[in-house]
């Protein structure tokens, strides 16, 4: 596993699966840490 580095401000995409490899190249990008959620907590309710 590698270290843990905040990232103050970034953009998130998705890149096709050829261009993933050249971008992970560049010392820039970064993928995002995993934070798992547990959707079946979600709240239904709607505010107004």
């Amino acid at each position: 596993m590698g270290q843990w580095i905040q990232h103050p401000h970034s953009i998130v995409i998705l890149p096709d699966a050829d261009e993933r490899e050249a971008l992970l190249e560049d010392p820039r990008v970064f993928v995002p840490a995993h934070l798992p959620v547990d959707l079946s907590r979600r709240s239904t309710a709607v505010s107004s």
